[in-house]
């Protein structure tokens, strides 16, 4: 159930920047002008692909069913 979560966090933060970056290169006729920097992209996916997996690891607790 974890990495359900996982995924599908992922594949929608990941279509969500896309398509900004899709939208951004409509706006400027496609001329390989980048709208954001390397080290923004890197630190991006760096933190909201880290901090849920981190979250979900400290502070998820296992229930028993009743």
């Amino acid at each position: 159930m974890r990495v359900c979560k996982f995924l599908r966090y992922f594949i929608y933060k990941t279509v969500a920047s896309m398509m900004v970056q899709i939208w951004f290169s409509f706006y400027n006729g496609f001329s390989a002008q980048p709208l954001y920097e390397g080290w923004f992209l890197a630190l991006f996916n760096l933190l909201y692909s880290a901090l849920p997996v981190l979250y979900l690891g400290l502070f998820e607790q296992v229930s028993s069913a009743l």
